[in-house]
């Protein structure tokens, strides 16, 4: 619950596997990686994570150990997941990708300090990763950076002009500094984008009711129930009948 006892919702891109590797110069271990993600995108984490114990039995190659600690974030092994990140980075220290996906490991484990600077060194090494910029951006608002979290949406946007996700946590972040009708131009651009994204009318409900618009609050959370989103109870206690 945030200071105006509505709830806001924000959203944190998830890991995603690595592209399969070309010109390995161990074919079996490149078998085995190949497998591993076959297996991955059929949903099979367990035999995915076989083959690529297998591939790094063979070769240490700094994308199995990545696309081995995703896997284990899927099981939710997250220290091992931790380990294997580790060891990406250790023999490939600009790996943005691995920083990224250390950060969110990090952030399941709670620990937002080291998230932050992985978040930090995956911009540093690709600076037009939308999603770190997004996912630090949603870190800073959480730590009630909100004009610091602006900032990193305003990156994401601009990587991304239709960034669905980074328009609306920046609503959020402009909402939580009183500026109201900025939060509502942010909630419009992102429900134009995708007029099926729920939480967007979510959103939106909370600075029209703030602005006195309980009418236009009301048929932003009918619309969002009706989308399949579960009102937090603060909102769904109000009665817009």
């Amino acid at each position: 619950m945030n200071r105006k006892s509505f709830a806001i919702a924000t959203l944190l891109s998830i890991v995603t596997l690595g592209v399969p590797l070309t010109g390995c110069s161990n074919l079996l271990a490149d078998a085995h990686y190949n497998n591993a993600l076959t297996k991955y995108n059929e949903g099979d984490y367990e035999a995915a994570l076989k083959f690529l114990d297998n591939a790094i039995a063979i070769s240490d190659e700094s994308e199995y150990y990545h696309n081995r600690g995703i896997v284990n974030s899927e099981l939710q092994n997250f220290e091992e997941a931790i380990k294997d990140f580790d060891k990406a980075i250790e023999i490939d220290p600009e790996d943005a990708d691995s920083y990224y996906n250390r950060a969110v490991t990090r952030e399941e484990l709670g620990d937002t300090e080291g998230a932050m600077s992985d978040y930090n060194d995956a911009i540093k090494y690709d600076p037009e990763s939308e999603v770190a910029y997004l996912n630090r951006g949603i870190l800073k608002h959480d730590q009630g950076l909100f004009r610091e979290a602006i900032e990193d949406y305003n990156k994401a946007i601009e990587i991304n002009p239709n960034d669905v996700k980074a328009i609306n946590n920046r609503g959020n972040s402009k909402l939580q500094l009183d500026l109201l009708e900025e939060s509502i131009e942010d909630f419009n651009q992102a429900a134009q984008i995708d007029p099926e994204f729920g939480l967007v009318y979510q959103n939106r409900g909370i600075p029209k009711a703030l602005s006195g618009d309980m009418d236009g609050a009301c048929n932003d959370w009918n619309k969002a129930v009706e989308l399949g989103v579960k009102l937090p109870e603060q909102l769904a206690s109000i009665d817009c009948k």
